[in-house]
């Protein structure tokens, strides 16, 4: 009971501060009156519960809220910032790390999800290097998308420990 509560407390904190901000017209940044600033908020009040009541099943939650405030707060303000594919796969991979250094599993799910965001990001730019192969690229740049889903079927369903 005493984790909800704190999470509760942190949660009212975090709205109290954005409308705070709002009603006695304090501005930090642009935007700062957004939507996604709510979610970095939200994102935050999860970690700073889960850092004090010591609950590892905080950090994914907090990561991904906060990281997505951030990629849409970015996004389009930055010309190198990410598409949403590959930041929300970096964002959830990242989040699958962190949680991982706490619970000392899924570290290999986080480093798959880092590299194929990492991949998707630089697709055109692997596609441009590796000119003598386009016309293989192109058959796979149709259909990874089914790769991936047999993968995860495999992993679902015929894999087993």
């Amino acid at each position: 009971m005493k984790k909800s509560t704190n999470f509760s407390a942190y949660a009212l904190l975090a709205i109290g501060f954005y409308y705070a901000l709002e009603t006695f017209q304090i501005k930090l940044f642009d935007q700062q009156q957004s939507w996604q600033t709510l979610l970095i908020l939200f994102g935050l009040a999860f970690l700073i519960g889960g850092h004090f009541d010591q609950d590892e099943n905080a950090i994914l939650p907090g990561i991904l809220l906060g990281g997505l405030g951030v990629h849409f707060l970015c996004f389009g303000q930055f010309p190198d910032w990410p598409e949403h594919a590959p930041a929300i796969t970096f964002i959830i991979g990242l989040g699958i790390i962190l949680r991982s250094a706490k619970t000392k599993t899924g570290s290999i799910q986080g480093i798959i999800l880092l590299l194929l965001a990492a991949f998707l990001h630089f697709f055109d730019s692997i596609i441009n290097g590796l000119g003598w192969v386009e016309q293989g690229v192109q058959v796979v740049q149709k259909f990874w998308p089914v790769l991936l889903i047999l993968g995860g079927f495999y992993l679902l369903f015929l894999k087993k420990k």
